[in-house]
């Protein structure tokens, strides 16, 4: 190989690497902001599913009260839904209420 091509060939690796270095770097700062992302995708995951069984374990307890012939076991359930501003509207249908919840899921 001529000599006056080398440093040619050396300046062009030199490049190549801090391209390179460059796309570590980035990867690298790209990886940490995933990883943030995912903390808070995991976290918000944990709060639906307590949200979840909560809203879960109130209506065991509604079926529950009713199996044993309590006076009013949807109370049970209303109290939750009054916490949490989810009271439906005053003569608001059931059908309705179901129907928005599965075009919403």
């Amino acid at each position: 190989m001529p000599r006056h091509t080398r440093p040619v060939r050396t300046a062009r690796k030199l490049h190549q690497r801090a391209g390179a270095a460059a796309a570590v770097a980035a990867a690298q700062a790209e990886t940490v902001v995933l990883a943030d992302q995912l903390a808070q995708t995991r976290q918000a995951l944990r709060l639906l599913q307590a949200d979840h069984a909560e809203l879960l374990a109130h209506a065991r307890a509604v079926v529950a009260a009713a199996g044993r012939g309590d006076l009013d076991p949807v109370a049970i359930l209303s109290g939750l839904l009054e916490e949490r501003g989810q009271l439906p509207a005053p003569g608001q249908s059931p059908r309705s209420l179901l129907a928005a919840g599965w075009a919403g899921a």
